[in-house]
């Protein structure tokens, strides 16, 4: 088997491993570990391997880019389309105002051959009464705040690793990585 087609190889299945279940996991091991152990023989040739497994993450990451962009556009889409709806029902309820009657609850109703479109008043969205918009006013009772609390992880990495790697709330083991230079 030539490097190029154990590099193919290597890279589906660790892909087929990562997305399998426990019974098929074993079978795909064994064959990961029987074309590593090949691989390792092909040290020559590794240079190649890593930049192939480069040029595959880089395809996967331009797949996501486009991806992304093609879901920015359905959302985009969507929204409009959402918009649209919302004009719309704003139109009829003008049009109910303007040419339809009221029904036995004084409500402005049109009526087709299939549905009826009614006008009524609902609350609407809760709005905080605050002189500065995003702060918590005082006037809130303390029981419809939530606060929530997450861990920086970034500063608390910062701050096991001055400590050795070891707190009493944390750790952070040493890996090994690879440089290349």
């Amino acid at each position: 088997m030539t490097t190029t087609e154990m590099t193919k190889a290597f890279f589906d299945l660790q892909f087929d491993y990562d997305f399998s279940n426990a019974e098929e996991r074993e079978a795909i091991g064994k064959e990961l570990e029987r074309l590593e152990f090949d691989m390792m023989k092909k040290t020559e040739n590794i240079d190649w391997v890593i930049t192939k497994q480069n040029e595959i993450m880089n395809v996967i990451d331009a797949r996501i880019t486009t991806y992304q962009n093609e879901i920015n556009k359905l959302k985009k889409k969507k929204n409009s389309y959402k918009n649209a709806g919302n004009r719309l029902k704003e139109l009829i309820i003008l049009l109910a105002k303007t040419v339809g009657g009221r029904n036995n609850n004084g409500n402005y109703q049109i009526k087709t051959d299939l549905k009826s479109y009614t006008v009524y008043n609902r609350y609407g969205p809760v709005i905080i009464k605050s002189n500065i918009p995003g702060e918590i006013s005082a006037e809130v009772p303390d029981n419809f705040i939530i606060l929530e609390q997450k861990i920086d992880k970034k500063k608390l990495r910062e701050a096991v690793i001055e400590n050795n790697g070891e707190t009493p709330y944390a750790i952070c083991p040493k890996v090994e990585s690879l440089k290349i230079t």
